[in-house]
């Protein structure tokens, strides 16, 4: 992970002082970056992945619930890097819509969550009563 950071500070310099001599050159060194860091960054989450499914494990937490939380979190990453990367290319509307299609297909996502929750908050009321 150090070794990615390092990446990242010192391609910035570089698309910095190459945005200086041609900024069309600059920004596709920083798009070229930042695509080269999140593809490692993909590689390195699998990691990340497993000790959440271990821990989910410990606390008998569903393989479903644990599943929608990874791939709310692979969303958020997804969304964020592209939105980034619209925005380095100048083209703010399209990092806009991008986060918006992000969140979107996060709510549609946890939707099915919310509705088991006030289905088993339904069958809780309906018992007490």
């Amino acid at each position: 992970m150090y070794f990615l950071i390092g990446f990242c500070a010192v391609a910035a310099l570089i698309s910095l002082a190459v945005r200086s001599l041609d900024p069309t050159i600059g920004r596709q060194t920083a798009i070229a970056a930042s695509s080269a860091a999140a593809i490692t960054l993909i590689g390195a989450l699998s990691g990340v992945f497993e000790e959440i499914s271990a821990l989910a494990a410990l606390g008998s937490i569903g393989s479903e619930t644990v599943k929608h939380v990874m791939k709310a979190i692979g969303i958020a990453y997804i969304t964020r890097i592209a939105s980034c990367i619209c925005s380095d290319s100048g083209e703010t509307t399209l990092a806009e819509s991008a986060e918006l299609a992000g969140r979107l297909a996060l709510v549609m996502m946890t939707l099915p969550i919310v509705r088991r929750i006030a289905e088993l908050l339904i069958e809780l009321i309906n018992e007490t009563i």
